[in-house]
């Protein structure tokens, strides 16, 4: 629930900052880009981690809870593009 709450007030927050600053939205490119490499090495690195779930979970006999799965794969996406967008940033 906190994570809804969360969630919606960053929305929130967000779309309140646009509509101060009038229709126009004017993107940094280097921003663009730092944005967009952060969220595909997070997507590469969420597909790995689903792949090694799964085969865990696939040749072993073990059942695991959705809670307990989903929570820490949510977390390492979130984690992985935070860290990812703090490397490029440097980087670039």
């Amino acid at each position: 629930a906190a994570l809804i709450a969360a969630g919606v007030t960053l929305i929130i927050t967000q779309l309140h900052e646009d509509g101060d600053k009038g229709d126009e939205v004017v993107v940094d490119e280097r921003v663009a880009t730092i944005s967009e490499q952060s969220g595909y090495r997070a997507l590469q690195v969420t597909f790995i981690a689903q792949g090694v779930i799964f085969a865990i979970v696939g040749v072993t006999t073990l059942e695991l809870s959705l809670n307990i799965v989903l929570g820490p794969l949510l977390a390492l996406t979130g984690l992985t593009y935070i860290v990812a967008y703090i490397w490029y940033q440097k980087s670039m």
